[in-house]
C-alpha cells in the first residue's frame, strides 16, 4: 500500500475504512446525539416493518392454506355442474375454472336437465368421503328467536381437524344431538348439556353435546353443527354440499377426470407437487401480481410506497437536522483532520459514514420493534378466521428491504452535513468562528421550479388515477398513479424547503414590527437558515401527512354518506310487515299493524311510531310464465335517461341511483305530511306540505318530476318480469295518469321514491295499505331486543322482518380528531427535536444575550417567536400542500364525469376537508409548540470555554 508524506493511505477503499472507524468512534463519543438519530430512524422504520409483518402474515403459506381448507384430508370435491367434458380448472385454485359456452354465456357441454353426479359414484369404491352441507335455520332463544348457520355432516370428524376444531365435549353422533360454537353459547344462551330449540325449517329440540369452532369463519358467526339430516331432514345434495376425500390422494390426472364429471377439486397432492405450465391451461397466463401468494402484498404496495416515501422523507429531514448540528459541533475535530492532510472527500466520507452506521443501527432496532408490534397487533385483531389471519410469518425479503431503506435514509440524511463538511474553513473552524453562510438566490429559483414540477406531478397523478378506474380497473396503472402522486407531493415539499430561506427573509421584515423578541427571532431564523430550514421542513412534512390523511378520509366519508342508501332516517327501526304469498306481496291487515305496534312499544321504548302505507313492489319473476296473473302495480315513471322510457326496471348502467331501477323496496308510498316527516326525519318544507294537502305528490328523487307533474303508469306482473329480464320485449303501460308533483330533497338517498296524497290515491283506485312501521329509538337495539322482535314478526306474517337504520360508519370525524391529536404529538416531538437542535446550535447566541444582561423575559420571547416562525410556516405550508393530492384526485374524477365517465368511476368523488381540524393543525399546533418553547427557555446559560 502506497502512502503519502502525511502518512494517509492513497487508495479510496482504505480511506473508506478509516472514515467508517472515525464515524463509529464519533458516534460512541456522543451517545446522546447518536441515540437521537437512531430513534429518529427506528420509529418510522418500526411502523413500516410492523405493517409489512401484518400484511405478509395475512398471506397464508401452502401448509396453512391446506390445513384450513382440507384439515387432514386429501382433497375437497365440489360439484359445479352435470358431467361436462369441457370443464377445466386451475391446479391449485379449484374455484378458478372454465367451460365452453355459447354467445349467450350458456354452457354447451351439458343439457340443463342433466343430473348432478354424486362423488361417491365416481370415486373408487371404498373411498371414505366426509360431507358438509350448510343451510340456515331459526332457533328460539331466551329473548325470542334468532337466525343461525347450520353445518350438517362430519365437521366433528378428526380428519377435518384444522378445518374445524372440537374445543369441548364431543361431536354429535345421534339425530337428537348438536354442537355449537362459542358465539352461539353467548348469543343463544345455551351451553353443554343444554337444549337447543329449532323452529325452522322444522320444529325440533336437540341436546348440545360439544363446542366446535369453524376455523374458516369469524368468531362472531353463530353456527350449529349436526349430523346429516338432523335439522333439515335432507340427504347431502351434490349441488350444494362439499365432499372431503379422507384417505385417497388425487393426482392431476385424477383431478382432470373428475372435471369431466362436473366436479372441481382442491387436492393436497396437486398443491404440494405443482404442475408444469405445459400441463394445464386455466390460470397459466395470469400475471404474477394476481397470484394468491402475492396478490395481497401487491394490493398494499401503493400504500407502502406512499407512507414509506413519507417516512423516508421525514427521517431525512429530522435526522438530517441532527447531522447538520452534529457536524457544526464537530467542526474543530473535522478541521483538525483536514489540517493534517485530510482531503475534503475524506471529511465528507466521515460524516456520511456516520449516517450509514446510525441508519443501520436504527433500522435493526426498528425492524425488531416492528416485528414485536406486528405480533401484538395480530394477537389483538385475531377474529378467529384462519383465512384472514392464518399465522405469524414475517417475510425476510420485506424486512430486509425495510432495513436497507432505513440505512439509505440515514445515509441520505447525512448527505447535507457531508456536503457542508467539504466546505469547512479550516482556519475559522480552528479559531472557533461559526459565521453562517448567506442564502443563495438560485436555491429559491430552483425551489420554485421544483415546486411547480411537483404541482404538475400531482395533476398527472390524479389523471392517471382516474384512468386506472375507467373504463376498466387497472392495478398496474393505479400503482403508477400513486407513485406519481407521491413523487409530486415530495417534489412540492422539497421545492418549498429550498425556497424556505427566501421565505424566512421575506417574513423577517413584518415580524420585526411585532416586538423585540419577534425581531430577534425572525432575523435569527433568516440569518441562520441552515438550522431553521430543517425545523421548518420537519414540521411541514408532519403536518402534510396529517392534512392529507384527514382530508382523504373525510372526503371518503362524505362520498360514503352520499352513496349510502338509507331505509329510514338514522336511529329508526323499520318493521317491514307487507306479507308475501303465492300472489306476491300485499299490504298488511289492521290486526297485523296493531300487533306490530304493540310489539314495538313493548320491546323498545320508542319516541314515536308511524305506520307507513304504500304499494308493495311486485315479485321480480312471477310464478310460471305469469300470463294468468291479472293484478297490476302502479309505478311512477322515471326520466328517460334512467333507462327504459317507461319502465323503471332496467339492468342497464345509468347515471341514476340504483334504487330507481331496481325492485324489492316500495317505490310508491301514500301518506300525508306527518308520514313524510317520519320518512325524512325532519319537518318537510312548506311547499311539500301544501302539495300533499292539495292532492299532489312529493318525489324524493328529481328523476320522477317533469314540468311539475309526475306520471303514474300501471303495469301487469308479466310486463314487469319481461322488462326486467327481457328488455327487448317491453310494451306500453296498461294505463297512465299525471298528477301535480314537486321534488323534495331529503338530504340523503332514501328507499322511498314518491309519496302520494291519500285522496288522490283513492280517486285513482290504487290498492294500497300498511307496508312498514317506523319507530324512532334513542339507542341501537340489543341482541335480546332484536331476537324478541324477530319472534313477534315471525308469528305476524311470512316474510316480515325488522332492521335498525344506523347509517354508514361515521369514521371520518373520529379519524380526523384522532389524527389531530396524533399529529400534535408527532409535530410537537418533531419540532421539539428540530428546534432543540437549532437552539443547541445557537447556544453561543444565548450566551451573548446573557452576557449583555438580557432579561429572562426577552429570552423567553425570542424562544416563543422562534417557534412561531418555524412551526407556523411549516404548519401552514404542510396543511396547504396536504390538500393538493386529494384535490387532484377529486378534480380529475369530476373532469372524467363531466366528459361522460360513469358516476361510479374514479378514485374520489368528493373533496371535503375537515376545516376545523385543519385550522387547529395549522394554527393550534404552532401555538402549542411555541408555548412549550417559551416554558423551557429563560434559564441563564453559563459560558464555559476551554483554555489551552
Amino acid at each position: 500500500m502506497r502512502t503519502r508524506a502525511d502518512g494517509l493511505p492513497t487508495k479510496s477503499r482504505h480511506r473508506g475504512r478509516i472514515a467508517a472507524r472515525i464515524a463509529a468512534r464519533t458516534a460512541r463519543r456522543h451517545p446522546g446525539r447518536s441515540a437521537l438519530i437512531v430513534a429518529l430512524v427506528a420509529l418510522p422504520t418500526a411502523g413500516l416493518a410492523g405493517a409489512g409483518v401484518v400484511v405478509t402474515s395475512s398471506v397464508p403459506t401452502t401448509d396453512e392454506r391446506l390445513t384450513y381448507t382440507l384439515g387432514q384430508t386429501e382433497a375437497l370435491v365440489s360439484v359445479v355442474s352435470p358431467p361436462d367434458p369441457t370443464l377445466d380448472q386451475a391446479p391449485t385454485e379449484a374455484w378458478s375454472y372454465m367451460r365452453d359456452t355459447d354467445a349467450n354465456g350458456m354452457a354447451t357441454g351439458f343439457d340443463e336437465n342433466d343430473p348432478f353426479l354424486d362423488p361417491a359414484d365416481v370415486l373408487p369404491r371404498g373411498t371414505r368421503l366426509l360431507t358438509i352441507t350448510e343451510s340456515a335455520a331459526t332457533v328460539r332463544t331466551e329473548a325470542g328467536i334468532a337466525g343461525v348457520t347450520i353445518v350438517e355432516g362430519d365437521a366433528g370428524d378428526p380428519a377435518l381437524d384444522g378445518r374445524y376444531h372440537l374445543a369441548e365435549g364431543r361431536e354429535p353422533r345421534g339425530r337428537d344431538e348438536v354442537a355449537v360454537n362459542r358465539s352461539a353459547v353467548e348469543r343463544l344462551g345455551v351451553g353443554l348439556g343444554g337444549t337447543l330449540h329449532v323452529t325452522e325449517p322444522r320444529d325440533r329440540e336437540l341436546m348440545v353435546v360439544g363446542i366446535i369452532e369453524d376455523l374458516a369463519r369469524y368468531d362472531s358467526s353463530v353456527v350449529v353443527f349436526a349430523r346429516t339430516g338432523t335439522i333439515t331432514a335432507n340427504a347431502p345434495d351434490p349441488s350444494i354440499s362439499s365432499y372431503y376425500v379422507a384417505d385417497l390422494p388425487l393426482d392431476w390426472d385424477a383431478v382432470r377426470e373428475l372435471n369431466r364429471s362436473g366436479m372441481v377439486v382442491y387436492s393436497r397432492e396437486v398443491v404440494e407437487h405443482p404442475r408444469a405450465p405445459a400441463d394445464y391451461t386455466v390460470g397459466k397466463d395470469r400475471p404474477w401480481t394476481e397470484s394468491p401468494e402475492l396478490g395481497t402484498i401487491v394490493s398494499f404496495l401503493p400504500l407502502f410506497l406512499m407512507f414509506g416515501s413519507f417516512a423516508l422523507f421525514q427521517v431525512c429531514l429530522l435526522a438530517g437536522a441532527a447531522f447538520v448540528v452534529g457536524m457544526r459541533a464537530d467542526q474543530r475535530a473535522l478541521a483538525t483532520i483536514a489540517s493534517v492532510g485530510g482531503e475534503p472527500g475524506l471529511i465528507a466520507r466521515i460524516v456520511s459514514a456516520g449516517g450509514i452506521v446510525l441508519g443501520a443501527i436504527g433500522g435493526l432496532l426498528g425492524v425488531a420493534l416492528g416485528m414485536g408490534g406486528g405480533w401484538v397487533f395480530l394477537r389483538i385483531s385475531d377474529d378467529g378466521n384462519a383465512t384472514t389471519l392464518p399465522g405469524f410469518h414475517p417475510n425476510v425479503f420485506v424486512l430486509t428491504t425495510v432495513l436497507l431503506v432505513a440505512t439509505l435514509a440515514g445515509w441520505i440524511a447525512a448527505l447535507s452535513a457531508a456536503v457542508g463538511a467539504r466546505r469547512i474553513d479550516v482556519v475559522q473552524a480552528l479559531r472557533g468562528a461559526r459565521r453562517p453562510r448567506p442564502a443563495r438566490p438560485r436555491r429559491a429559483v430552483a425551489g420554485a421550479v421544483i415546486a411547480l414540477a411537483g404541482f404538475a406531478g400531482l395533476a398527472v397523478g390524479g389523471l392517471l388515477a382516474v384512468l386506472s378506474y375507467w373504463p376498466a380497473y387497472n392495478n398496474d396503472l393505479a400503482v403508477v398513479a400513486i407513485t406519481v402522486l407521491v413523487i409530486g407531493a415530495i417534489a412540492t415539499q422539497l421545492g418549498l424547503v429550498l425556497a424556505t430561506p427566501a421565505l424566512l427573509a421575506l417574513l423577517a421584515r413584518p415580524f420585526s414590527r411585532v416586538g423585540e423578541g419577534a425581531r430577534l427571532a425572525s432575523r435569527d431564523a433568516s440569518r441562520n437558515h441552515s438550522r431553521s430550514v430543517p425545523a421548518v421542513a420537519a414540521v411541514m412534512s408532519t403536518v402534510f401527512v396529517a392534512s392529507f390523511a384527514m382530508t382523504f378520509v373525510s372526503s371518503n366519508q362524505v362520498a360514503t354518506d352520499a352513496g349510502y342508501l338509507y331505509s329510514a332516517p338514522r336511529g329508526t327501526l323499520i318493521a317491514n310487515i307487507a306479507p308475501r304469498d303465492e300472489d306476491g306481496p300485499h299490504p298488511a291487515t289492521e290486526d297485523q299493524v296493531h300487533t306490530t305496534v304493540d310489539a314495538l312499544g313493548g320491546i323498545y321504548d320508542p319516541q314515536e311510531i308511524t305506520v307507513i302505507e304504500g304499494v308493495p313492489d311486485p315479485e321480480v319473476w312471477p310464478d310460471g310464465d305469469g300470463s294468468e296473473r291479472e293484478f297490476v302495480f302502479p309505478y311512477a315513471r322515471l326520466d328517460p335517461d334512467c333507462g327504459s322510457p317507461a319502465l323503471p326496471f332496467s339492468n342497464a348502467v345509468t347515471p341514476c341511483p340504483n334504487y330507481l331501477t331496481g325492485t324489492g323496496d316500495a317505490h310508491l308510498l301514500v301518506g300525508d305530511s306527518d308520514d313524510l316527516a317520519a320518512l325524512l326525519g325532519h319537518r318537510p318544507t312548506d311547499a311539500a306540505v301544501r302539495m300533499l294537502e292539495q292532492g299532489g305528490a312529493v318525489a324524493l328523487y328529481p328523476q320522477y318530476v317533469s314540468d311539475d307533474e309526475l306520471t303514474i303508469d300501471t303495469w301487469s306482473a308479466q310486463q314487469v318480469a319481461m322488462s326486467t329480464y327481457l328488455p327487448d320485449q317491453r310494451s306500453t303501460p296498461l294505463s297512465q295518469v299525471e298528477v301535480p308533483a314537486m321534488y323534495e330533497d331529503p338530504g340523503f338517498q332514501l328507499t322511498v321514491g314518491v309519496v302520494l296524497a291519500p285522496a288522490t290515491a283513492d280517486r285513482l283506485g290504487i290498492d294500497y295499505g300498511p307496508i312498514r312501521v317506523l319507530a324512532r329509538l334513542d339507542a341501537a337495539p340489543s341482541d335480546q331486543q332484536s331476537q324478541a322482535m324477530n319472534l313477534a314478526l315471525q308469528t305476524l306474517a311470512p316474510g316480515a322482518w325488522s332492521y335498525y337504520e344506523n347509517g354508514p360508519g361515521a369514521y371520518g370525524a373520529t379519524f380526523a380528531w384522532a389524527l389531530l391529536g396524533l399529529t400534535a404529538i408527532i409535530a410537537f416531538g418533531a419540532a421539539s427535536i428540530a428546534i432543540g437542535l437549532a437552539r443547541a446550535d445557537a447556544r453561543r447566541d444565548d450566551e451573548v444575550l446573557d452576557a449583555i444582561g438580557a432579561p429572562p423575559s426577552l429570552r423567553r420571547s425570542v424562544a416563543f417567536w422562534q417557534a412561531i416562525v418555524i412551526s407556523g410556516i411549516g404548519s401552514l405550508l404542510g396543511a396547504a400542500i396536504g390538500l393538493l393530492p386529494v384535490l387532484a384526485l377529486a378534480v380529475a374524477t369530476w373532469v372524467a364525469h363531466a366528459t361522460g365517465a360513469p358516476v361510479t368511476s374514479g378514485p374520489l368523488t368528493e373533496f371535503a376537508p375537515p376545516w376545523l381540524q385543519l385550522a387547529l393543525v395549522a394554527g393550534g399546533v404552532p401555538l402549542v409548540i411555541a408555548a412549550g418553547s417559551w416554558a423551557t427557555s429563560g434559564r441563564r446559560r453559563v459560558a464555559v470555554r476551554r483554555v489551552a
